[in-house]
């Protein structure tokens, strides 16, 4: 027991040299220190190996990232320079398209505030003085279009009417100012200011009962009748032919129907109104012939005189006032011109059953076309 004690002491006694000998002796604590200097030495020297490494990379990934800079940034400047491009040939484009608007609206705006503002002194032109002769008359064709501001001289309850162009400077207007009733023969189909009537006749036959004048459309807007002559009167023209009327007023058809010429011939119009009557004056048959125009009531207004080539006649109201038809009947040519030569109307072949009048403004209707009807189918 005693020995087994003593190498327990024993080795105590070593461990306790050996403690002191690494603490307690100055060798020791120097050996201890430079020990771990060492080990710190060595332990820098390995951070800063990492740092240095990752110096170097962080310095590598730098380089690479400048030098890809330049080239996102042309690129980002690029695609930037392109949007503003984009949105400046958008902006163009638009400011296009509305300054095309407004010229369009513009112009539109133009037309319709100038449209209404045409005058006679615009429609009309007034033609040459006019001779007689004997040259077929040729006249520039009309349209058709009919002024919605005039009054339809016709009282056509239709919607167009015979009154349906404006002044194309073919016809020179009659007598400035609204003609006097008193010195129509029919006053209701006085033509409007600045309006041309244009009327489809038919031509002559024989024997020929009742027939339509009609307006370019084929719109009856008269209608003429043919009658027997009325009795002999010894009272010159201011007699009254209607005694050949029986009392409803229906004709008596007698001459008519037995295949004669007729010897009268009456106005209506579309509602079988009576207008105007024409026909040989009754109490002269020599040469040259001579027809008398009647208004409605039968008073007598004027007289048609013709020459015996009917290609020159003359009208004289009892007012006074003349109109010359000169030009070749046969062809259905004529000119109507006044007394101071203007031409009042004409009229030119339009197919071989019908030839074409036209009236220019503020003429009487009824005067012009009972003295063609006279030189037609009378004469």
């Amino acid at each position: 027991m005693q020995e087994a004690v003593e190498p327990t002491h024993a080795a105590g006694d070593a461990a306790q040299h050996t403690g002191r000998g690494r603490v307690g002796h100055p060798i020791g604590l120097l050996d201890a220190a430079a020990g771990v200097a060492a080990e710190d030495a060595a332990r820098g020297d390995s951070l800063a190996q990492r740092d240095s490494v990752l110096q170097h990379q962080q310095h590598r990934g730098h380089g690479r990232h400048n030098s890809r800079a330049p080239l996102f940034a042309l690129i980002e400047d690029a695609a930037h320079r392109s949007l503003r491009s984009v949105e400046g040939i958008g902006a163009v484009a638009l400011a296009v398209v509305l300054v095309a608007l407004l010229l369009l609206l513009s112009l539109a705006y133009i037309a319709a505030a100038n449209q209404p503002k045409q005058s006679a002194a615009n429609t009309c032109r007034s033609m040459p003085q006019s001779q007689p002769s004997n040259e077929r008359v040729n006249s520039a064709p009309v349209a058709v279009a009919r002024p919605a501001a005039v009054e339809d001289p016709f009282h056509m309850r239709s919607a167009r009417g015979p009154c349906s162009s404006p002044m194309s400077g073919t016809l020179s207007p009659g007598q400035g100012g609204s003609p006097d009733p008193d010195k129509c023969l029919c006053p209701d189909l006085v033509v409007p200011p600045n309006c041309e009537c244009i009327l489809l006749i038919p031509t002559a036959t024989l024997g020929q009962e009742e027939f339509n004048i009609t307006d370019t459309h084929g719109n009856t807007v008269l209608s003429v009748e043919p009658r027997p002559a009325p009795p002999r009167s010894s009272g010159g023209p201011t007699s009254s032919p209607l005694s050949a009327f029986s009392p409803t007023g229906s004709p008596l058809r007698s001459g008519a129907q037995a295949g004669s010429r007729p010897q009268r011939l009456v106005l209506n119009s579309i509602y079988n109104d009576l207008l105007a009557q024409c026909g040989p004056a009754p109490s002269k048959r020599s040469e040259p012939p001579e027809f008398h125009l009647l208004r409605a009531s039968g008073e007598y207004f004027a007289k048609l005189t013709c020459s015996e080539s009917r290609k020159e006649c003359m009208l004289v109201t009892k007012s006074g006032a003349r109109l010359h038809f000169w030009g070749s009947p046969a062809d259905h040519a004529l000119n109507v011109t006044s007394g101071s030569g203007r031409v009042c109307a004409t009229t030119e072949p339009q197919t071989l059953q019908r030839y074409k009048l036209r009236v220019a403004p503020l003429m009487d209707v009824g005067l012009v076309l009972c003295g063609v009807l006279c030189i037609d189918h009378l004469a």
